[in-house]
């Protein structure tokens, strides 16, 4: 078996347990080996403090401090080192960040079209293994960090146009409706998998592959949407389980007066959201829903009456929807991001007004 790439991580010594260690040696004639066994510091860390602080005058031993030095593999000058910098954060900004290996390769390019010259990188033509750990110890703004997966759609819609008309329209909105924290819900919706993500575990060093035992190999997804308003007021939230047909069993454990449904892909849609049957519906046609309509439609996504069709086929009245009992006011504006249509998620705004 050929040398583990895994190395013992070096720990840097703080720089008070140094400064104590080099004046002991130097005033108390101290042996490296005891003040390295002393103070938990590498015995060539302190032999080479000591040679430093010989080399300084009595004004400037007064004010010695040790600083780690981070110039280890360093190829570039601190302006090119700085360029490279400045790429990599603009790249991840972009959602196109690079790994590690990306790096390395980039930064032997970079280094070509500068004309510096690195025999050792020559080879396979990337940067040594540990250029990129004392190039992120030297520029403390970067670290490795596991990306977001962010579609290309998802990507180029968040833009600045996008943004800046998102505010406008919601400075509008708050403007001419006067809405208090309470009144303004947000929808999100995410996934519950069966099957968790196992955790790290320590294991034998070596040995090619560890094994986790889990409920089963490919989980099942359940999808849950979730409501808060700005005063952190949330109500139960709405599971959408991939089956044909819901039963309540499948609500065993969940959070009092959840609310669930059954649709095949397990995905929210406009049948798990069934208002426009009830606005179809014979009688209904230009009725305001009332509170006796709620519960029939329990769970129902505002956004999917706001469609063409529907806004065609009834009359003005029916929009907005205004309950008679608490004379309140439901509206699904422009703020909306996303609409309900076939298995987009919802991800909106729902405003009452009182």
């Amino acid at each position: 078996m050929g040398k583990s790439q895994i190395g013992n991580k070096r720990i840097q010594p703080e720089k008070t347990a140094m400064k104590a260690a080099v004046k002991e040696v130097i005033e108390n004639k101290s042996s490296l080996r005891k003040a390295a066994m002393r103070y938990n510091i590498s015995k060539s860390a302190i032999d080479r403090s000591v040679n430093k602080y010989k080399l300084l005058n009595d004004k400037e031993n007064e004010s010695f401090e040790y600083h780690p030095n981070y110039d280890i593999h360093k190829i570039f000058t601190d302006v090119q080192e700085k360029e490279l910098c400045d790429y990599l954060i603009t790249s991840a900004k972009h959602n196109y960040g690079l790994t590690t290996t990306e790096t390395k390769k980039s930064a032997f390019k970079y280094a070509v079209a500068n004309k510096i010259n690195v025999s050792s990188w020559e080879e396979k033509e990337t940067a040594c293994k540990g250029w990129p750990q004392m190039f992120l110890l030297r520029h403390s703004e970067i670290s490795l960090r596991k990306p977001e997966a962010t579609t290309l759609a998802r990507s180029a819609a968040f833009n600045k146009q996008n943004v800046s008309e998102f505010f406008s329209k919601y400075r509008e909105v708050l403007k001419r409706n006067e809405y208090q924290p309470h009144q303004i819900w947000n929808i999100y919706e995410t996934e519950l998998s069966t099957v968790q993500a196992v955790p790290k575990i320590l294991a034998s060093r070596g040995i090619k592959q560890v094994a986790n035992m889990t409920s089963a190999e490919r989980g099942i997804n359940v999808t849950m949407i979730a409501a808060i308003n700005g005063a952190e007021n949330s109500v139960p939230p709405l599971f959408v389980f991939p089956r044909m047909h819901f039963k309540p069993n499948m609500l065993k454990a969940a959070p009092p007066g959840s609310i669930g449904v059954a649709n095949p892909s397990g995905w929210s849609n406009e049948v798990v959201f069934p208002i426009n049957d009830w606005m179809n519906s014979p009688g209904n046609a230009g009725r305001p829903v009332t509170i006796y309509d709620v519960t029939g439609i329990a769970g129902t996504g505002y956004e999917i009456a706001f469609t063409i069709k529907n806004i065609n086929q009834l009359p003005a009245p029916a929009i907005p929807f205004r309950t008679q009992a608490s004379n309140s006011l439901l509206k699904c504006c422009d703020l909306c991001p996303r609409r309900l249509h076939g298995k987009q998620q919802v991800e909106g705004g729902l405003a009452k007004q009182e």
